[in-house]
């Protein structure tokens, strides 16, 4: 749990937005790091919140991950 928060705080930081980060580890190796932000931050390239969630991640992490899944969670209905 701690380098979860490690890791949306870094995000955070450089994002404006504290997404929520899981990670799984299989034989020891780190097999995927999730990054799900609540809404699309509009204001921000799709490139810049890969970049900072991989740096993120590569700061707090020993081990690179196979994989990274960036999501976004959206509300299905919308308010009028």
């Amino acid at each position: 749990m701690e380098l979860s928060n490690k890791v949306a705080a870094d995000i955070e930081a450089s994002t404006g937005n504290r997404p929520v980060v899981g990670y799984s580890w299989r034989n020891g190796m780190l097999a995927s790091v999730s990054v799900n932000f609540e809404g699309t931050p509009y204001d921000l390239t799709f490139e810049h919140i890969e970049d900072a969630s991989r740096s993120a991640i590569e700061e707090n992490f020993s081990q690179t991950p196979g994989q990274i899944v960036i999501t976004f969670s959206v509300p299905g209905e919308i308010e009028k």
